[in-house]
């Protein structure tokens, strides 16, 4: 399986796992009440950690082990740099006296969304750049 593959299941599969995640918690009726909420993190997170390293290997694939490297350390810290973004924004537009669950949910899943729906936006582009073998161009 290639890094490429592996970068779209898991990115999607970590949106998926953090959308039963929070059905689960609205289920239970909050956070700290589903016994499905911690594991369903941890798996939603292992899957969204496994996407963007893969995502770096994947932009980087055929370039030395150095580039490859550096191109994860990339993809991590632009990811870091997206989420701090999100979370920066939706503390603005969170209500200061509103303790709903959901606000301390959504930026798992708009980062989740937004690593998954990047990452198909980047293997379209780069399927117009190269041409497939064996398809005429």
């Amino acid at each position: 399986m290639t890094a490429a593959r592996v970068a779209t299941y898991a990115s999607i599969g970590a949106v998926a796992v953090w959308a039963v995640k929070a059905l689960s918690i609205g289920i239970a009726g909050g956070l700290g009440k589903s016994p499905a909420e911690g594991p369903l993190f941890f798996l939603g997170m292992i899957l969204f950690l496994t996407g963007v390293v893969a995502i770096g290997l994947a932009i980087t694939a055929g370039r030395s082990l150095g580039a490859r490297a550096l191109g994860v350390v990339a993809a991590v810290a632009v990811t870091l740099v997206v989420w701090l973004a999100i979370d920066t924004v939706i503390a603005s537009l969170a209500p200061a006296n509103d303790p709903h669950w959901v606000w301390a949910e959504v930026q798992l899943w708009v980062i989740a969304v937004v690593v998954a729906v990047g990452w198909q936006f980047w293997l379209g582009r780069i399927g117009q750049r190269v041409p497939r073998e064996g398809v005429p161009a």
